[in-house]
Formats: C-alpha cells, sequence, structure tokens
C-alpha cells in the first residue's frame, strides 16, 4: 500500500522581513526560502500524484487514493478529498462518509458544496454492517441533509429486502421531514431541489407499483408529506385511486380516512378542489367526521367554491357528519356556517334533505349562516322553502327577518300581505323600510283611485296603513290638491285639518283658491290657511277678501287675514 507523508515548515512574509531588518543571518534565509521552494515542488508533486490516482482504475490506485482521503496529514487528505467530490468517485465518497466524524471542516464544507453526489454513499453506509459507518451516515445525514439519498432509499425499500430497514426508514423519514419543512420555509433552503423531487416522485411511482413485494407504508407517509409539492398526481397515483384491485389502494384510502396528519387532509381537499376526483376520494369526503377535516373542507369550499370542487361536491349525496349537524353548528366557527350552507347547496343531497339542514341553521346557526340560508331558498321555490321562509320571517335578527319578509310575495305564500302589514309598526327600521317596499297597494294615489270602489270601514284602515308606509304620501297630496280634475280634494283638506300639517300644504292651497269654481272647496281651503306661516300666503288671503266672487269667501278670507296679523304668525 502506498503511504503518504510529508513534513514541512510554514514562513511568511511578515517572518520574513522581520529577519531582514533585523540583519539576521542571510544564509538561514535562503536556507528557508530554499525549503519553501522544496515544499511547493512538493505540493505540485502531491497533486499531479492524487490526480492520477483518482483516474486510475486500478484497485492498487484506488486502495492509495482512500488512505489518501483518510490520511492524518490535513494537506494530502483535503486534495484527495477534493479530487474525489470533484470526479464523483463513488468509493472515494464512501470513505469520506464513512470516517464523517473525524473530516476535517474544510472537508464538511466541500460535501455541503457537493450533496447532489452524496447520495450514493449516504445509502452504501447505512448499508454497511459496522455500526461505527452507520453512525457516520447518520451524522452526515443530520449535518447535511443529503436529499439525492432519499430516491436511492426508497429504491432500496421497495426492493422488498429487510436488511437495516429500521435504519434505512429512519434516514428516509428524517430527510423527507427535513425536505418538507423547507417547501414550507421552517428552515431556509440550501440546495436545489427541483430535480431530485422528480426523482422522488419516480421513486414512489415504482413503489407503490411493486407493493405486493414489499407493502411498506413510508411510501404512502411520504407521498403525503411532499404531495403539495407534485403538481398532478402521476399516472400511478391516479391508477391507484381509480383502480379498485391496486394493490395499495386499500391502506393508501385507509390513510385519507382516517389520518390527522394536515398534509394527507389538504391533499384529499386539494384533489377535490382542482381535479376530477375518482369515487374514493368523493366517498372519503363523505365518511370523515372528524372536526379538523371538516373545518378544511369548510374553508376550501369558502364563499365562492371553484367549479371543479362545485363539480365533485355535486356527486356526493351524503356527509356522514351531517347527520349530527346541530352540535356541529356548535363547534364550528360562525363563519364556517355560511360555508356550511354552500357546501350544502352544491351537493347531491335532495333538496328535502337540503331544507333539513337549512332548518337547522336558521334555528340554532350564527348571522351568516341564516342570511346563507335565505339566499339558497330563493331558488327552492317548494313548499319546504316556503315554510322555512316564513320561519325565518319570525327570527330575532331584523336583518334576517327583513330578507324573509322580502320573499313572502313572489313566492305567492298565503297570507303573505297580512303576515307584511303585522311589521309596519316593527321598532326596526329595516323591517319597516321592507314592509313599505312590499305593500305598494298602500299609496294615497291608489286610495284615490279606488275611492269610490271602496267601502269607508276599507277606506279608513287603508288610510292608517298609507299613513305609515307611504313614503310619497305627502308629494301625493299637494299635487292632487293643484289638479283640477281630482273629484276628493275635500276629503284631502279634511285629512289635512285632522293631521294639522296645513303648513305643508300652503303654496298647493293657494294654488287651488285660484283655481277652483267650488266655493265650498275654496273656503274649506281659506280655513286651512289660517294655520300657515309665509308671508306669501298671508298676502294672497288679503287678496281674495277683496276679490273673491263669493262674500262668504271674502268676509272669511278677511278674518283670517286679520287674525293672522294680529298674532304675527308670518314671517
Amino acid at each position: 500500500m502506498l503511504k503518504f507523508q510529508f513534513h514541512y515548515e510554514k514562513i511568511d512574509f511578515d517572518e520574513k522581513s522581520r529577519i531582514l531588518s533585523k540583519g539576521g543571518n542571510r544564509k538561514k534565509l535562503v536556507t528557508r526560502e530554499s525549503g519553501e521552494c522544496r515544499r511547493q515542488v512538493v505540493s505540485e508533486t502531491l497533486e499531479k500524484t492524487i490526480r492520477v490516482l483518482s483516474s486510475s482504475k486500478g484497485k492498487a490506485a484506488s486502495r492509495a487514493l482512500h488512505s489518501a482521503v483518510s490520511s492524518s496529514e490535513p494537506k494530502i487528505s483535503l486534495l484527495a478529498s477534493r479530487e474525489v467530490v470533484v470526479k464523483n468517485q463513488p468509493s472515494g465518497m464512501f470513505e469520506l462518509v464513512k470516517a464523517f466524524d473525524q473530516l476535517t471542516p474544510e472537508q464538511h464544507t466541500l460535501l455541503a458544496s457537493h450533496l447532489d453526489k452524496l447520495g450514493p454513499a449516504i445509502r452504501m453506509a447505512l448499508l454497511n454492517e459496522s455500526s461505527e459507518v452507520q453512525n457516520n451516515a447518520i451524522a452526515a445525514i443530520k449535518t447535511l441533509r443529503p436529499y439525492s439519498a432519499i430516491p436511492l432509499l426508497l429504491h432500496h425499500l421497495a426492493l422488498g429486502t429487510s436488511n437495516h430497514l429500521g435504519v434505512v426508514q429512519w434516514a428516509v423519514t428524517h430527510l423527507v421531514d427535513y425536505f418538507s419543512q423547507e417547501f414550507r420555509g421552517v428552515i431556509p433552503r440550501h440546495t436545489p431541489y427541483g430535480y431530485t423531487l422528480v426523482e422522488i416522485a419516480d421513486a414512489l411511482d415504482r413503489g407503490f407499483s411493486s407493493w405486493q413485494r414489499h407493502e411498506r407504508a413510508i411510501f404512502i407517509d411520504v407521498f403525503f408529506r411532499l404531495s403539495e409539492r407534485f403538481s398532478d398526481p402521476s399516472s400511478e397515483i391516479r391508477s391507484l385511486l381509480g383502480n379498485p384491485n391496486h394493490p395499495a389502494r386499500a391502506p393508501f384510502v385507509r390513510k385519507l380516512t382516517d389520518s390527522q396528519d394536515p398534509q394527507v387532509m389538504r391533499f384529499l381537499v386539494r384533489q377535490l378542489e382542482t381535479t376530477i376526483a375518482p369515487n374514493s376520494l368523493l366517498s372519503v369526503a363523505a365518511r370523515r367526521t372528524d372536526r379538523a377535516f371538516v373545518r378544511m373542507l369548510l374553508e376550501t369550499v369558502g364563499y365562492n367554491p371553484t367549479g371543479t370542487l362545485r363539480e365533485n361536491l355535486s356527486h356526493i349525496r351524503r356527509f356522514d357528519w351531517l347527520g349530527e349537524i346541530r352540535h356541529r353548528l356548535k363547534e364550528l366557527d360562525e363563519g364556517c356556517h355560511r360555508f356550511l350552507v354552500e357546501l350544502v347547496r352544491c351537493s347531491g343531497m335532495s333538496d328535502h334533505e337540503k331544507a333539513v339542514v337549512y332548518e337547522t341553521v336558521l334555528r340554532f346557526g350564527s348571522r351568516d349562516g341564516k342570511t346563507a340560508v335565505l339566499e339558497r331558498l330563493r331558488q327552492m321555490q317548494t313548499t319546504d322553502g316556503d315554510r322555512l321562509v316564513l320561519l325565518a320571517s319570525e327570527s330575532e335578527f331584523p336583518d334576517i327577518q327583513a330578507a324573509a319578509l322580502m320573499q313572502l310575495r313572489p313566492r305567492g305564500i298565503p297570507g303573505a300581505t297580512s303576515r307584511l302589514l303585522c311589521y309596519i309598526n316593527s321598532p326596526h327600521e329595516e323591517v319597516r323600510k321592507v314592509v313599505a317596499g312590499e305593500l305598494t297597494e298602500f299609496r294615497m294615489e291608489r286610495l284615490l283611485q279606488s275611492f269610490e270602489a271602496l267601502s269607508e270601514e276599507q277606506r279608513n284602515f287603508m288610510l292608517r296603513v298609507i299613513q305609515q308606509i307611504d313614503p310619497k304620501m305627502q308629494e301625493t297630496i299637494a299635487r292632487e290638491l293643484e289638479n283640477p280634475i281630482q273629484p276628493h280634494k275635500e276629503f284631502l283638506m279634511n285629512l289635512i285639518l285632522e293631521d294639522k300639517k296645513a303648513v305643508t300644504y300652503e303654496t298647493s292651497l293657494v294654488k287651488l283658491v285660484k283655481q277652483e269654481h267650488d266655493p265650498a272647496l275654496r273656503l274649506l281651503a281659506v280655513k286651512l290657511l289660517a294655520f300657515g306661516i309665509t308671508e306669501m300666503s298671508r298676502r294672497f288671503l288679503r287678496s281674495v277678501a277683496v276679490h273673491d266672487g263669493n262674500a262668504e269667501v271674502r268676509v272669511f278670507a278677511q278674518r283670517v287675514y286679520e287674525i293672522r296679523g294680529m298674532l304675527k304668525y308670518d314671517v
């Protein structure tokens, strides 16, 4: 075996200057410089020798190179290590891993910068019979995180052999855990991983396709840990999910059904959201009842689920957890109640089954959930829908009540008008506003048009409602007082007199007196102007007192004019 041992001194330019400045022995300096030259020649020779050894294919050269790698002389060891790593010499890389606990910081740095080449050496060391070698491989994994070893170790596990099963599975789990943390940003990324991810995906596919040979759950675990980084399921995964006879299907689906791992649940909801899911995934989504999954599913549905998610949900005719819906409402955040309603709407449940859920939300859900139910009931034109709208119209929340009242008439619910009339005195403005908008027949204009056809009792009832909900009542009265052909001016002026709101209609009353031929109506209008306050109407009364064709009207106008002047009502 070739052995290399070189002893040399170090001398720097600072020391050289000190010798010369002190008038030292120039001969001694020359001697040292000659030694430095010899060492340089030796170093160049050494580098050439190591390059020759690494290029040679003979066993003796390989053993010599390995000896140089493990040399106690740091310079030799580093030179040999660099040559081994740069040329990716497998046995030499193994020697470095094998002696990992004895490597210098420079050698660690060298390996850290070539992690993509370290996988085979890690695999060889883990499968070595020596526990010391295995421990050094474990130390290298913990320190350097060589992800290139993952696909190689998975390929080994797929062979079905049980040799060193424990340490290999530990290494895979440990590396995948670090790999996953880098993706999530938990720890800094320290190496490119795109190609490694492709190799891992390929190794997983091989593991699933050869499942009968090994039946190792670690392939399922690794897949789910990294599934977020696979853009689309591979053909092997699609086959696994779609083929009931695939050997890995049962344990894979069991993991999807039972695991509380967030990454497993995220895979399931992601597939529902982005791909047309096979029946196996739809069945799992329908059967899972655990709180964590239900919340994740509802948050994925959200306010506006994707078209793909809606399509997948439409094929699910039953969710097991909806069997205890009242209990679920207590568990879920109030915001999720709305998402629950959206999920039910998109599902393949029957209208009656949906109505059962909606009713529970209306009775025990949050305000957001109840609002969502009312929005969905617009599309549910059934007797169940009518019943739920009537239920919501009695809600303690004014906005829910108002939204329900707004649907009574469009749905043609019997007794809708009577129910709306019950809320004309509601303490809540939003409810009163909806009632006014729905009862459009209760308007002063409509009353005047149907005046003759109504009994006195009907007119009085209609008038009471109008006074509470007609937003344009005063505008209509003022307009009709000025209308020459309006036959019910006396009714309108008596109404003004009862309400004592003559001030509001002074201008219209003045116009009525000017254009009205009936002295009785002019006289009634003058009486109302007695309650006026404007200077314009007072001057008009003076003109009426002089020029009106009816003596009674003139006399009364004069009296009103004098009283208003004396009381100084005008401004």
